[in-house]
């Protein structure tokens, strides 16, 4: 983990993590379906960001794939 921060421009984050081998499963037919979401669901999601309405929204997002936010 790394963290940059310059007064007046912003902040940088920096986490690594080992990358899934599971690939995502998309349907074919134009339906929606609960196999695209299934990869995010019960997984772990960090969300960073200094607008609260774009975290609530991320937030949202994530949480409504099932994901642990």
């Amino acid at each position: 983990m790394s963290f940059c921060s310059v007064e007046g421009r912003g902040s940088r984050f920096s986490l690594y993590a080992p990358i899934s081998k599971m690939a995502p499963v998309i349907g074919s037919d134009g339906q929606k379906s609960d196999e695209s979401t299934s990869v995010l669901k019960g997984k772990y999601v960090l969300l960073c960001d200094d607008e609260p309405t774009v975290l609530e929204g991320l937030r949202r997002l994530f949480s409504s794939a099932g994901a642990l936010v």
